[in-house]
C-alpha cells in the first residue's frame, strides 16, 4: 500500500469517528440542528425498563430524538420518576429544564433548575401518613441529575440544596444517592442550617428508609439561642436554652422518630457553654423525654454550682452553703444523666467533685430537685483543706433544712487548731 493510500485510508476512519461521535457523543444540553430530527412528540411521558421491571420515568413538554435509535432528548420536564430493583419508587416529582435519555447505556440525565423529592419506601402500616412537608421527604435541588439504571445510582451536582423538615443541608460538592439502599452520601463536607442549629463535618449519610443521618469527621455544631415560654420549663431549663450552646464531637447521629429528635454524639465530645464545659467520650439526648446523658470519662467544669439548684445561694443562710455554691467546681464520673422531667441529676462511677478548698469522691449521686435532696453513696469521702476528713457509706444534704447526715460506718478525722 502506498502512502497516498495509506494517508486516504486513515482519513477516512477519522472522518467516520467523528460522525460516529457526534451522533452518540454530544455534549449535554447542545442545541442539534432541526434537519438531524427524527422525531418529535409534545406533552409526552418516555418510561425505560431493567429486566421487565420499571426503572425510571420522565415526562416531558417536548420530546424529541435524531438519529440514532438510543438518545432521547426532551425540553420542560414537569414530572419524573426513579424506581429501585424490585420498581419500587424512591425519586419522585422530577422537575428540570432540559433531560436527556441513552437507552443504551440506561442512563437518565436532567439538567438546568433540577429539582426532586427523595422518600422512604413506607410499610403498607405507614402508606396513609406520607404528606408533603414530612420528615420523611427530602427535597433536592441542583443544576444536574444524573441516575445510572444498571448500578441504582442517582448523583447529583451544581448549587445542591438539601432540604429536610426544617434544615437545609449544603453539600461543599456534589452527592451521590444508592436508590436500591435508599442512602444519600456526602463525602466532601457540608454546612447544615436550620432557625435552631447550625452543623458542620466531614461526611454524611442520611438512611431515608430509617429517618435517621449519619454525620461523620470534625463535627461541629451550634444551637441558637432559644426563648422558649412553656410552663414546664423552670427558670435553669430557660436559662440554658437563652445562651445557647457550642457542640464538638467526631460523629453523630440524629434521629426524627414520630417528630422526636434524638441525637447521638461519640469521639472527643465537648460541649460549651457560658459558665461550664463537658467534656465525654459519648453522649445522647432525647426531647420528648427531656433526658440527657454522657457516659465514659466525664468531666464536668463549672464556675459555680449555684445554676444547677433549684434555690440559688443567696436564699441560703449557711455560709459555708452559700460559698460551696459559688465556687468554680469540677465533676468527674463515669456516667452522668440530667433528667428533666424527673427534675434529677445522676451521676455512676468513680464520682470525684472538685473545689479549691475540699474533695469528694463516691460512687454514685442523684439530686433530687422536687425534694430538694442530694444523696453521696457507696464509700463517700469528703476531704477539706486536705486536714478535715470524713468516710461513711452515705451522706445526704436536704437544702431545704440546710443540713445533711450521714449513715453507715461513719468516721471523722479533724485537724484541732490551737
Amino acid at each position: 500500500m502506498t502512502k497516498l493510500k495509506a494517508g486516504a485510508l486513515v482519513c477516512f476512519v477519522v472522518f467516520i469517528c467523528v460522525v460516529v461521535s457526534s451522533v452518540f457523543m454530544t455534549k449535554e444540553g447542545e442545541e442539534l440542528p432541526y434537519n438531524t430530527k427524527q422525531i418529535e412528540v409534545k406533552s409526552s411521558v418516555i418510561t425505560g425498563y431493567k429486566d421487565a421491571i420499571v426503572s425510571w420515568r420522565v415526562k416531558a413538554n417536548y420530546i424529541w430524538a435524531g438519529k440514532s435509535k438510543y438518545l432521547f432528548r426532551g425540553e420542560g420536564v414537569v414530572d419524573g420518576q426513579l424506581y429501585d430493583s424490585n420498581g419500587v419508587p424512591v425519586v419522585r416529582k422530577i422537575r428540570a429544564e432540559r433531560v436527556r435519555v441513552n437507552t443504551k447505556s440506561k442512563t437518565v440525565s436532567a439538567i438546568g433548575n433540577v429539582s426532586a423529592i427523595f422518600e422512604k419506601r413506607l410499610k403498607e402500616s405507614e402508606a396513609s401518613q406520607t404528606k408533603e412537608g414530612s420528615p420523611s421527604l427530602i427535597q433536592i435541588k441542583a443544576e444536574e441529575l444524573r441516575y445510572f439504571s444498571s448500578t441504582k445510582k442517582t448523583y447529583l451536582s451544581k448549587k445542591v440544596e438539601i432540604k429536610k423538615g426544617d434544615a437545609i443541608i449544603y453539600p461543599k460538592q456534589g452527592i451521590e444517592i444508592d436508590n436500591d439502599q435508599n442512602v444519600l452520601l456526602i463525602r466532601d463536607g457540608f454546612v447544615m442550617m436550620s432557625d435552631r442549629f447550625i452543623v458542620t463535618g466531614n461526611t454524611m449519610a442520611i438512611y431515608i428508609d430509617d429517618d435517621y443521618s449519619l454525620m461523620q469527621g470534625n463535627i461541629q455544631a451550634e444551637r441558637k439561642p432559644e426563648y422558649p415560654h412553656s410552663e414546664g420549663l423552670d427558670f435553669r431549663e430557660r436559662d440554658l436554652k437563652a445562651q445557647g450552646a457550642f457542640l464538638s464531637c467526631q460523629s453523630m447521629r440524629y434521629s426524627n422518630e414520630n417528630n422526636n429528635d434524638i441525637i447521638w454524639v461519640s469521639g472527643n465530645v465537648t460541649i460549651k457553654q457560658k459558665g461550664r464545659t463537658i467534656f465525654a467520650a459519648s453522649g445522647y439526648y432525647n426531647k420528648a423525654d427531656r433526658l440527657f446523658s454522657m457516659k465514659d470519662n466525664v468531666e464536668i467544669r463549672m464556675d459555680e454550682l449555684d445554676w444547677l439548684i433549684n434555690k440559688k445561694k443567696k436564699g441560703f443562710k449557711n455560709d459555708d452553703i452559700q460559698s460551696t455554691l459559688g465556687k468554680p467546681t469540677t465533676i468527674n464520673a463515669s456516667v452522668v444523666v440530667f433528667d428533666a422531667s424527673e427534675k434529677s441529676v445522676f451521676l455512676r462511677g468513680a464520682v470525684r467533685i472538685t473545689q479549691s478548698d475540699k474533695e469528694l469522691t463516691c460512687q454514685r449521686v442523684r439530686y433530687n430537685d422536687k425534694a430538694e435532696t442530694l444523696v453521696f453513696s457507696k464509700g463517700v469521702q469528703v476531704k477539706k483543706n486536705n486536714q478535715d476528713e470524713l468516710h461513711c457509706h452515705t451522706l445526704e444534704v436536704d437544702l431545704n433544712k440546710e443540713s445533711f447526715s450521714a449513715g453507715k460506718r461513719v468516721s471523722t478525722t479533724f485537724e484541732i487548731k490551737n
